[in-house]
């Protein structure tokens, strides 16, 4: 019988993912040379009865200590658990201040870590990878010209204001365009949807809903906006009026010139009960959206095919998930195959585009969440 039981081999053996039995029979070499003692029940087993055939463990296909397997590897071993980020609008909050919003993390283990405080009714909220920077935008006070756009490091420091207070009136979900460094976001009661760079300039309005010539400015409040570069189109929902079934979604080309207007604008889909967020997985040219509206098509979560030319397909929209309260955030995760959502109930969703159910991730009463996004 051979002892390999040796605490160092043990140890590594155990580093299946890590560490080979070649390494191990390296390392254990050098330690039988120094006291003088014989590698045959140890290294020189290791090298007839493994080494030799390549049966380096999960190093290589052919095992090694034990049978190999062909068992594919699961997410959860190569995909870290995901940071997921989420704004408090601040309407539940205990302080009764319109600053009462913040940006927070929802922690592995379930928990809301604060990074910034302070913010007057934050709405929607991008992560930029490449610069490890968020932007988020806050509505300020609902009618009036006083909403802003920030940007702050992950944890939360170094904030810098992109688009001072008094430029624009209630900026809600926005989207990233890392490529060109670009901020697209939906301005509800400036009925518009505006575009500037990353550090606030060439703002500009490409899109100008106008109330959709009707007398119901609420008919042209531009709320949830997704970016397609493969289709060249942006895509925007107004969100009618509250229950009011006369949601619309919206596309038009992404203009090309800095200061440019959108063209080629086209209503998609229309009667939709109260269109809110939107978010779009290029891979497969879907659309996702949440909804508000009333029960029983709204408060949902939604998706639709777009064909090759950025247009609604032949296929119906879907309704994925329901019982929502008041649903708002919406976040793609195609990497984990998962979209979060969030409500104004202080809730927060995961959806499981696989399972094609619904886990709630987070309650909390204290809340109400708006935009989300995850890392």
């Amino acid at each position: 019988m051979v002892n390999i039981s040796n605490p160092r081999i043990d140890a590594c053996a155990n580093q299946k993912t890590a560490v080979g039995l070649d390494t191990v029979a390296f390392i254990e070499s050098h330690y039988v040379a120094e006291r003088g003692l014989s590698p045959e029940k140890t290294v020189d087993y290791l090298k007839h009865n493994f080494l030799d055939s390549q049966r380096l463990g999960n190093k290589s296909s052919n095992g090694g200590l034990y049978p190999p397997t062909n068992k594919p590897a699961t997410p959860e071993e190569h995909v870290p658990k995901p940071r997921i980020f989420a704004l408090d609008i601040g309407l539940s909050s205990a302080k009764q201040s319109s600053n009462a919003g913040e940006i927070l993390e929802l922690t592995p283990e379930g928990q809301l870590k604060p990074l910034i405080k302070d913010q007057a009714m934050p709405d929607g909220l991008a992560i930029d990878t490449r610069s490890s920077r968020m932007f988020w935008t806050c509505m300020g006070t609902p009618g009036k010209p006083d909403g802003a756009l920030y940007s702050a490091d992950l944890d939360g420091s170094h904030i810098t204001t992109v688009v001072a207070s008094g430029l624009i009136n209630t900026p809600k979900q926005l989207v990233l365009d890392p490529a060109h460094k670009m901020v697209y976001f939906c301005d509800r009661e400036g009925q518009a949807v505006f575009r500037c760079g990353y550090d606030g300039s060439h703002l500009h309005k490409i899109v100008d809903s106008q109330g959709g010539g009707s007398e119901d400015d609420t008919l042209g409040w531009c709320v949830g906006i997704a970016l397609s570069p493969s289709l060249g189109k942006l895509f925007w929902t107004q969100k009618g009026p509250s229950k009011g079934g006369k949601g619309r979604l919206f596309s038009a080309d992404l203009p090309t010139a800095i200061d440019a207007a959108a063209t080629g604008v086209r209503c998609l889909l229309s009667d939709l009960p109260e269109p809110i967020d939107l978010e779009l997985d290029e891979d497969s040219h879907t659309l996702y959206w949440t909804d508000r509206g009333e029960l029983p098509h709204g408060n949902a979560l939604y998706k639709v095919q777009l064909n090759a030319n950025g247009d609604v397909s032949s296929s119906e929209k879907e309704i994925l998930a329901k019982h929502f309260h008041e649903a708002i955030g919406l976040k793609l995760d195609p990497v984990r195959k998962q979209i979060y959502i969030t409500d104004l109930g202080g809730s927060i969703y995961c959806y499981q585009l696989d399972g094609e159910t619904k886990e709630t991730l987070l309650t909390d009463e204290r809340r109400a969440f708006t935009g989300v996004t995850c890392l």
